[in-house]
């Protein structure tokens, strides 16, 4: 069986996960492979363990075993199984992310805008969320980023409650020593949020529009105000206009899918003759 560690990037999954290895002693997967430096000085606080072959084959080997499954996922829920689901204010996961691609993944030029509106393969911080709604779905646990540092004992006795599993030690925070080891993956894992030099009024009203109800929802204290010089009635033309291109690319991937998945029956087929 398995039981998901969902997030949306740069949410505090990781920092989960070296509660479960060093307050339980439980090591965990991660549905996606990552470039080997980033597991390779941390794995003894991470406990990241790689799975071989094909993940669709592995995850319908965990999903059948007896054996429990402790999964990293970024993506939407593939099945009901148990999950934690990690939160954290969503400008800070989404600067965070930013920072990220732009680091790991320089290639992909992403920007904050299209972190923010969700032109990104994990969508953005609101759609991620409502995919998991952690809040509504069964056998899942909500957890915030903010209260796993402020609050940790709190955060594992929920942790030990919801999965029946009883700690072997007591957790000390590893952010600065992985920030020690990988300082270009561990950055700064801040709670308050602080305008940076890159957020922009634009940056600010779009996520007002876009993520202010969830924020709003889970409690976050925002202080939310108009960006100057900008018209609300521009952002939503934006936010519309942006909606619209992500929604045709979706439909053009789809379809491009299907095409490539009939190419390839088609040459089974013609190679089975």
């Amino acid at each position: 069986m398995i039981v998901w560690l969902a997030s949306y990037p740069r949410s505090g999954n990781t920092l989960t996960r070296t509660i479960f290895k060093n307050v339980f002693g439980i090591e965990t997967y991660s549905d996606e492979k990552k470039p080997d430096q980033v597991w390779k000085e941390t794995h003894d606080i991470v406990g990241h363990v790689e799975f071989d072959g094909n993940w669709h084959n592995v995850y319908q080997q965990m999903k059948s075993s007896n054996k429990v499954y402790y999964v990293k996922t970024h993506l939407p829920p593939l099945d009901n199984s148990q999950a934690i689901y990690i939160v954290r204010d969503g400008r800070m996961s989404s600067i965070s992310y930013y920072h990220y691609m732009n680091k790991f993944f320089p290639g992909a030029n992403r920007t904050i805008l299209d972190i923010l509106v969700g032109n990104d393969y994990y969508e953005d911080w609101t759609t991620h969320f409502n995919h998991w709604n952690p809040i509504n779905r069964p056998n899942t646990l909500l957890v915030k980023f903010e209260d796993i540092l402020l609050k940790s004992d709190q955060v594992i006795t929920k942790i030990e409650n919801f999965l029946d599993i009883k700690k072997i030690t007591e957790w000390k925070n590893p952010f600065d020593e992985l920030n020690n080891k990988d300082p270009k993956f561990f950055r700064q894992g801040q709670t308050s949020w602080q305008n940076p030099n890159e957020w922009s009024y634009l940056h600010e009203m779009v996520f007002q529009i876009k993520h202010l109800p969830l924020m709003n929802m889970l409690g976050y204290n925002y202080d939310a105000h108009v960006a100057e010089n900008i018209a609300e009635k521009d952002i939503q033309e934006i936010l519309s206009m942006s909606e619209k291109i992500l929604s045709d690319k979706k439909m053009f991937e789809q379809a491009a899918y299907e095409r490539l998945d009939l190419i390839n029956r088609l040459n089974k087929q013609h190679k089975g003759k």
